[in-house]
């Protein structure tokens, strides 16, 4: 009797969410008004713990699974209709695996989350890991002949370290955890920088890496390479991002090391004094600017050289886990985690709708960021939900951080969640030019950032205190 009340009273709560989400839907796009926030947290738990399920969990799960080819499919339109069964893309590929490896956990009950794991894996194991030289492919190679040219990446690596790490949490399965161990050595042995600490991003299929690979196969820095020669802030940060987990299944010296090495190269080398992650670095940790430039060069060339809002906010997030992981959380780790959050709360914020910009760039003389790119990324107003809420039981003496926090999901409510079709749209739908029908997932947008928020949200509101600490 006591599980059929709960059931019905589940089902009540549903429909009076439903009715919720259907009104707040149903509003004229423009400027939200601050009277028509939320602002309580039990009710925000409940809307959470419905869009958790019914507009992610359920919307991907089992739909994602790709029976005839292995691993999940990526690219859905928004309707979520197939566009297509490939590219596999070791990044999604990953996380998904991530996803389905938590939510099995979260909810033992549900088959459709292990089964979609024991899936993932074995697409991990038996397609995406290159058995002649190591490391995983970062894009699955459609034929023999493709492979020879296909490229290898740190930040793929990365991310397939943390899924591995998620499923042996989930089976306590070795094959997991070794796996997970050879994609480290692999890095170590191929991207890592001995001489100045840090990582490269991409090596050839041989592992070779980019920034010593001339066209003709030598070995030595060549410019047509590009970027590919740099050290960079985004596959820094989600190594550390995946090392930590690495790390409480594989309590190795040298990984230890690495992650110790990565900790104070974000926080004290890529973080600047402005409190925002600089973008590219010389091997020796020399920052690339374009400072000294004319402002149209900057604004032709600014992927070089720019402001990544939502990654300022990440980031905050992830240092504090990772110096969890290492004992690190001191005065230093929390100031530099909060600059990374107020410098996007000052600059990259927008007052009129909420939701936070993609891009932006100090130029010289201007004492604040312009905004270079305005659309508000679905995986940036995720980032800054978790780490706003964080800041602001952190910090509770300090308002800002919990209006923010209820503005950013009120503005996500209102034009990044679709309650039509599930899912969250690729950008917010109050930008002009940003409208409804972009693609619900593709080879990037996996549920990834909106699963691992969601869920933090709910422990975070549950303990009604900061939680600081690896998810499991």
């Amino acid at each position: 009797m006591k599980e059929n009340n709960n059931n019905r009273l589940f089902l009540v709560l549903s429909v009076i969410i439903s009715l919720f989400f259907v009104t707040t839907c149903s509003q004229e796009q423009g400027k939200i008004e601050t009277e028509k926030f939320v602002q309580n947290d039990s009710t925000i738990k409940q809307e959470v713990k419905y869009t958790l399920k019914k507009n992610i969990l359920d919307t991907w799960f089992p739909r994602i699974i790709d029976e005839e080819n292995g691993g999940f499919y990526t690219q859905f339109n928004y309707k979520w209709e197939l566009d297509s069964a490939y590219p596999k893309m070791i990044v999604s590929q990953a996380r998904d695996l991530w996803v389905a490896s938590l939510a099995a956990q979260k909810y033992p009950d549900r088959s459709k989350f292990s089964e979609a794991a024991h899936h993932g894996f074995k697409f991990l194991k038996n397609r995406m890991w290159d058995e002649k030289y190591g490391g995983f492919y970062f894009i699955l190679p459609t034929s023999e002949e493709k492979k020879e040219s296909v490229i290898k990446r740190a930040y793929g690596n990365a991310f397939a370290i943390l899924g591995l790490s998620g499923y042996y949490s989930l089976t306590k399965n070795e094959e997991a955890k070794d796996l997970a161990i050879k994609a480290f050595r692999w890095m170590e042995e191929n991207l890592y920088d001995s001489t100045y600490g840090g990582y490269y991003d991409k090596a050839t299929r041989k592992g070779i890496s980019y920034a010593n690979k001339r066209s003709d196969g030598s070995v030595g820095l060549l410019e047509d390479i590009g970027t590919a020669k740099y050290k960079d802030f985004n596959s820094t940060i989600n190594i550390l991002t995946a090392f930590p987990y690495l790390y409480r299944i594989w309590k190795d010296k040298t990984l230890e090391k690495r992650l110790t090495e990565l900790f104070h190269i974000v926080r004290d080398t890529m973080t600047n004094d402005k409190g925002y992650l600089n973008t590219y670095f010389e091997k020796d940790w020399e920052l690339i600017s374009l400072k000294d430039s004319s402002d149209q060069y900057i604004k032709n060339n600014y992927s070089m050289d720019n402001i990544s809002f939502g990654s300022n906010i990440e980031t905050a997030f992830i240092l504090l886990e990772a110096g969890d992981v290492l004992g690190l959380n001191n005065k230093e780790t929390h100031k530099t985690a909060k600059s990374l959050v107020d410098h996007t709360l000052q600059y990259g914020f927008d007052d009129n709708y909420a939701g936070i910009y993609y891009t932006g760039y100090h130029f010289k003389g201007d004492p604040k960021p312009t905004v270079l790119e305005d659309r508000k990324s679905w995986w940036c107003q995720a980032e800054g939900l978790r780490s706003l809420l964080l800041h602001s039981y952190l910090y509770s003496n300090n308002d800002e951080y919990k209006t923010a926090f209820y503005r950013l999901w009120d503005y996500t409510k209102n034009y990044i969640i679709d309650q039509k079709y599930g899912g969250w749209y690729h950008n917010g739908i109050d930008v002009e030019g940003y409208d409804k029908k972009q693609q619900k997932a593709s080879k990037w947008k996996s549920c990834f950032h909106t699963f691992r928020t969601l869920e933090y949200m709910l422990r975070m509101l549950d303990s009604g205190e900061p939680v600081i600490g690896l998810t499991y």
